[in-house]
């Protein structure tokens, strides 16, 4: 991995430091993208900036519920997220494919996920 950075690098310790730096910002970047892009946050077109601060705190939730999902119930998260990409090997940020995968889920369920959904409901 190459970095291009601004900041002196002399030892192995501030190089180690710096790329922990750009490590962090890349998951913000990341939660930034899902944001915009899987929630919806990105194509709106609402424009008072009561709507807005609304709109902000419903994909703020969507985002919460996702995390919460894929921490607690991890069956039911990879459940979900296998909805969202059943063709494909799993890659990219499990987010994306928990959006994606209730996504489809709460537009088209079949029959087998809403019975998956009531047998978990009941434990």
């Amino acid at each position: 991995m190459m970095l291009l950075t601004n900041l002196p690098i002399t030892r192995f310790r501030q190089a180690e430091r710096v790329l922990r730096y750009y490590r962090r910002r890349w998951k913000a970047e990341d939660g930034i993208r899902l944001v915009k892009q899987r929630v919806g946050l990105e194509g709106f077109r609402i424009r008072s900036l009561r709507a807005i601060r609304r709109l902000c705190f419903l994909a703020l939730l969507a985002i919460a519920f996702l995390v919460t999902l894929s921490l607690k119930t991890l069956s039911l998260a990879e459940r979900i997220a296998k909805r969202g990409q059943p063709l494909r090997r799993a890659t990219g940020m499990i987010l994306y494919r928990l959006a994606r995968g209730m996504q489809n889920l709460l537009t088209r369920p079949s029959r087998h996920d809403l019975c998956f959904l009531r047998k978990f409901q009941n434990g």
